[in-house]
């Protein structure tokens, strides 16, 4: 894998930049290739592809983890100081922060064409995401996933939960068994943009998606919203949620739940792995169950096409080495290796029947198997909507920035902020629409409406044949 590397370095004759490391602005040596990585249960992997690459090429390498909130504030200083690593990780990869990257010129592309790639990584390809003017940006290295899975110890739940008011009802019986020392649930609510995308798949789950796509319109402040945000704002007045959860990232409240001060936490599937390493290597009190909806009715989780998982940045100045090292994460050996520690699913998935995994993994596997889809995608059916979702600004206070004001006091009246966040992204996108279309571009409102949507079907790409 990586001696292509070396012949690479051989042959160019080249010298590696380095980019800005460790989250700092210390300044750069031209002698260091540098990584920077948010996905904790890859270290070992990407840390012996790195050292091999050191070992080969003798070029000194910095391999910067970091938790998602702090590489999002990292990542923004490193390109307003045009100090970018050489490679990165996107913390925040939703679609619609990507397309804003691309356009401010954050990536550039990988040295590989779309038809020299494997079959694996080429059937997970879409043109705005991972592609851009027919050029290879990244490579998805994942399948798809959510964040809305339930773990919980099931040494302190007789029964998962099926409604939020089963999963009130649990998390009353936690605490008030346990006198107040264990809270029925722990959130990690300054994790913003992560726990945005969780609420709006949770009202996937609920039946009532965030987009209304026989009209285009926004729906954040549908009856699922009403009903999530009423639970949620019971449980805290009655002190089922754990007190410090206004203040917890996604790391700090996964780092309660796993010590037992909460029964229940909602993560991604690695929260297995992380658990594995760092807090419980034999996973002795942990199970997963489905998303907790309105009813308990069977659903569906919509998902837009998977992004990547690495991104070369505007500062590399070795494409070649570090395309090499991106597409090697994407190896059925490596893709292997990822299953064994129990992250994302890998873009392969044929490789988990081979790979050593708890049952909970398994069980979280077989839960994206049966419940995601995918959701219809404006870029796919009008390529010129990745200009408005570009425009578009960041409309606050976002649904989870109003739970945790309701929970800080900030905010008392969360119904009324639902109903003017959602008046308030209506008019962006609708702004945004105007300027692009100034510009030349052919968008408008149409561009969100698919009336062959059905709930409970994945909008597969013969649907845009139809419209």
């Amino acid at each position: 894998m990586l001696k292509k590397i070396a012949l690479i370095l051989i042959s160019l004759c080249v010298i590696l930049p380095s980019a800005f490391a460790n989250g700092s602005t210390e300044g750069s040596s031209d002698d260091v290739f540098t990584w920077w990585d948010h996905y904790e249960t890859f270290t070992d992997i990407v840390n012996s592809m790195l050292d091999e690459y050191s070992a080969e090429s003798g070029r000194e390498v910095e391999y910067t983890l970091s938790s998602p909130d702090k590489m999002s504030d990292s990542l923004l200083v490193a390109f307003r100081t045009d100090q970018m690593p050489d490679v990165m990780s996107l913390p925040f990869s939703d679609m619609t922060s990507v397309c804003t990257m691309f356009a401010e010129g954050w990536f550039q592309p990988l040295a590989v064409e779309f038809e020299d790639l494997p079959q694996v990584a080429k059937d997970a390809m879409f043109e705005g995401i991972t592609m851009y003017d027919g050029e290879v940006y990244s490579v998805p290295i994942f399948s798809q996933s959510h964040t809305a899975l339930f773990f919980y110890h099931p040494s302190m739940v007789s029964e998962a939960p099926t409604s939020w008011e089963e999963l009130y009802n649990s998390c009353k019986q936690v605490y008030e068994e346990s006198n107040g020392e264990t809270y029925g649930l722990v959130l990690p609510m300054t994790f913003t943009k992560r726990m945005k995308e969780t609420i709006e798949q949770l009202m996937d789950a609920a039946g009532e998606p965030v987009i209304d796509y026989s009209t285009g319109e926004y729906n954040y402040d549908s009856d699922a919203m009403m009903e999530f945000f009423y639970w949620m704002t019971r449980m805290w007045d009655e002190g089922l949620i754990h007190p410090s959860s206004v203040n917890f990232n996604m790391k700090q409240a996964r780092e309660r739940w796993a010590v037992g001060e909460a029964a229940y936490l909602i993560d991604g599937i690695y929260n297995v792995g992380i658990t594995k390493k760092n807090f419980d290597p034999e996973l002795s009190d942990i199970a997963v169950c489905e998303p907790v909806s309105a009813n308990g009715q069977p659903y569906m989780i919509y998902k837009w096409p998977m992004v990547g998982g690495y991104y070369i940045s505007k500062n590399c100045d070795n494409v070649e080495v570090a395309t090499d090292m991106i597409l090697s994460m994407i190896e059925d050996d490596i893709m292997l290796e990822m299953a064994n520690v129990q992250d994302n699913p890998p873009v392969n998935t044929s490789v988990i029947a081979d790979a050593d995994v708890h049952e909970t993994y398994l069980q979280s596997c077989d839960i994206f198997n049966r419940t995601i889809g995918l959701k219809p995608f404006p870029v796919a059916k009008n390529p010129d909507t990745e200009k408005v979702y570009a425009e578009m600004k960041t409309i606050s206070p976002s649904p989870i920035e109003i739970l945790n004001g309701y929970f800080s006091g900030a905010i008392t009246d969360w119904e009324a902020a639902l109903h003017e966040y959602n008046d308030k992204m209506i008019a962006e996108r609708d702004r945004a629409i105007e300027k692009v279309r100034s510009n030349g571009y052919n968008v408008s409102l149409d561009d969100w409406v698919f009336p062959n949507f059905a709930y409970g079907e994945s909008y597969t790409a013969d649907k845009y044949q139809e419209l």
